[in-house]
């Protein structure tokens, strides 16, 4: 019950963020990259809502559209090799698993 609520709660507080138009605009370096990326991976490894942290962050800089959304591509790339690192190393994926997700894989390359 509560990761369900905090998952409600992270998705709504970006979501205002965004429809606000509030933006980042302080310094990008190595800390701050720290924070935004270790807020996303809580996020996602609680959650499983590791994107809109990550995309709110690289989506105030002020970079060309095909850099915001190829850094947002390779993060999220990232976050689920890790994930599927992870979910290996612990023995819980299954024939079932593998299965969809390469069903799935089509269509999201496709769309990504």
């Amino acid at each position: 019950d509560i990761t369900r609520r905090l998952m409600g709660v992270a998705i709504i507080l970006v979501a205002v963020i965004m429809m606000r138009g509030w933006l980042y605009r302080g310094p990008r370096n190595k800390g701050v990259y720290a924070a935004f990326g270790g807020a996303g991976s809580f996020l996602g490894g609680y959650c499983g809502v590791a994107a809109p942290v990550v995309t709110m962050y690289y989506l105030s800089a002020q970079r060309d559209t095909a850099v915001q959304r190829a850094n947002i591509l390779l993060i999220l790339g990232a976050f689920a090799i890790i994930v599927i690192a992870v979910l290996t190393f612990e023995g819980r994926k299954t024939l079932i698993t593998l299965l969809l997700s390469g069903a799935l894989l089509v269509p999201y390359s496709a769309s990504t």
